[in-house]
């Protein structure tokens, strides 16, 4: 017997319509309404109490429509993606709704992405590249473009929450030495699995680092935990990798230390603000690779984050449990 659908409404999901099977996977559990169909015919809206959306501009959509009666019935936003700062929560409030978001499911992919910056900016990747494809590239083989080893560096995890305690699994497995710094300390069997050190203060432990990655969540305590200060406290052979959020890294302070020398190199997935202007000087630096957002820019979880949604649309549907609900 097949399932019952579910009507849902879809915001911004642009990447779904270039892979048929992320479409389909979302069609087959779910009666898609878009912004478009809205427009066309105001009466879809009514009834629908679940809303997918997975970016600032999607978010306020949205509660817009809540507020403008487009979505009269909206009861359940259901974002795509773990962060929650571009949540707007008392518009929400205000409205009576709700939300959820995918945590776990991608934590994964994120370490990977994590990881592969931090190979990339401790080889200097992004620089041999753009220097082969220079006229003169024969000063490449010469001394003068020596990386850094990751095997046996020491590596500084700031938020050791899900995805933080991945990438420590890997730094492991590169016989790395783990520090790390979170708001509480995990529990001593996790401690001792993957041979991490805690440390209360970050500022003890940004000087023991080779690499320091940036896993914490976005919140106004952690805005701009990044700058001068910090990035003075660190080794000038240190690397940055951010895979959390751009707000946690004063951009204008990362700049001036990547160009002074105070570090040696950057690989960010994340950037405040995002995208990066076109023309903005960081692009210029050899020392600073940036990714588009990527962390779970992968088939596999997209797949897993977007089975989560649906399977949240439904148990509320259905009057379950929430199965990842945020509470705020």
């Amino acid at each position: 017997m097949a399932c019952t659908k579910y009507a849902a409404c879809i915001t911004n999901f642009g990447f779904v319509d270039k892979y048929p099977q992320l479409l389909h996977l979302l069609e087959s559990q779910c009666n898609l309404i878009t912004p478009d169909a809205l427009q066309a015919d105001s009466k879809l809206g009514v009834g629908v109490k679940v809303g997918f959306f997975h970016s600032p501009q999607s978010a306020k959509a949205l509660t817009d429509y809540k507020e403008q009666q487009v979505l009269p019935d909206l009861e359940l936003m259901v974002n795509l993606g773990v962060g929650t700062n571009h949540f707007p929560f008392e518009k929400m409030r205000e409205l009576g709704i709700r939300c959820t978001n995918t945590p776990d499911v991608l934590s994964d992919s994120t370490a990977d992405m994590g990881f592969a910056l931090m190979l990339a900016s401790g080889r200097r990747l992004k620089e041999g590249m753009d220097r082969l494809k220079a006229e003169n590239n024969k000063e490449l083989f010469g001394e003068l473009f020596l990386g850094q080893d990751i095997c046996y560096a020491t590596v500084g995890i700031v938020g050791m929450g899900s995805i933080g305690y991945k990438f420590a699994q890997r730094a492991k497995a590169f016989n790395m030495k783990i520090l790390y710094h979170n708001r509480s300390r995990r529990p001593e069997a996790d401690e001792t699995a993957v041979g991490a050190t805690y440390f209360a203060d970050m500022m003890e432990m940004l000087p023991l680092c080779d690499f320091v990655v940036i896993v914490c969540p976005l919140t106004p305590e952690t805005e701009n935990l990044f700058s001068k200060p910090q990035f003075n406290a660190m080794k000038n052979t240190a690397h940055i990798i951010n895979i959390a959020r751009g707000g946690i890294v004063d951009t204008g302070a990362l700049y001036e230390a990547l160009k002074s020398g105070d570090i040696a190199a950057a690989g960010l997935d994340v950037t405040q603000p995002e995208p990066l202007p076109h023309d903005h000087p960081l692009y210029q630096l050899d020392n600073a690779i940036i990714a588009p957002h990527w962390g779970t820019a992968t088939i596999q979880t997209r797949t897993k984050m977007i089975q989560l949604m649906i399977d949240n649309g439904k148990a509320y549907s259905e009057g379950k449990p929430l199965l990842t609900e945020v509470k705020f």
